[in-house]
């Protein structure tokens, strides 16, 4: 499967009515999934092997003793709300439970990540424009 097919599926899943969509093939598996606003469903499907995170809020947990932001979703994350605003979030500021730390743009959406703590900013992992994977370290909090 090359590129343009991989495109062409993605636009095709994205212009459908399908909420999920998973596909295997040759060792490679791609697994879709819309978020859906304000509706939350108890089944486990084949494409939550991994704990969904919310699109607006980042998922954080202690690793190696640290406080750490990861991003939610796969898509490009940006810094700031647009190119030439300051950013979200600047090593050495406060923030705090709920503020927005950043941008991942995913299937033409713009997700706000949040955090969901209260800390300091040690150090920002991801830059402005990166292509972030789900589960990625976006910033370290002290």
């Amino acid at each position: 499967m090359d590129l343009s097919q991989i495109y062409d599926l993605w636009n095709r899943f994205e212009n459908s009515t399908a909420g999920e969509m998973e596909l295997e093939m040759q060792g490679v598996r791609f697994c879709l999934k819309k978020a859906v606003s304000g509706v939350q469903t108890s089944s486990q499907s084949p494409c939550q092997e991994t704990p969904a995170a919310s699109a607006e809020h980042a998922k954080t947990e202690k690793e190696a003793g640290q406080n750490v932001i990861k991003a939610p979703l796969v898509g490009t994350f940006y810094q700031a709300p647009s190119p030439g605003d300051a950013p979200y979030a600047e090593v050495g500021r406060q923030i705090h439970k709920g503020d927005v730390i950043g941008i991942i743009e995913a299937m033409k959406l713009m997700n706000e990540v949040r955090s969901d703590r209260d800390g300091i900013v040690k150090e920002i992992k991801a830059a402005d424009g990166d292509m972030v994977e789900y589960g990625q370290i976006l910033i370290v909090l002290e």
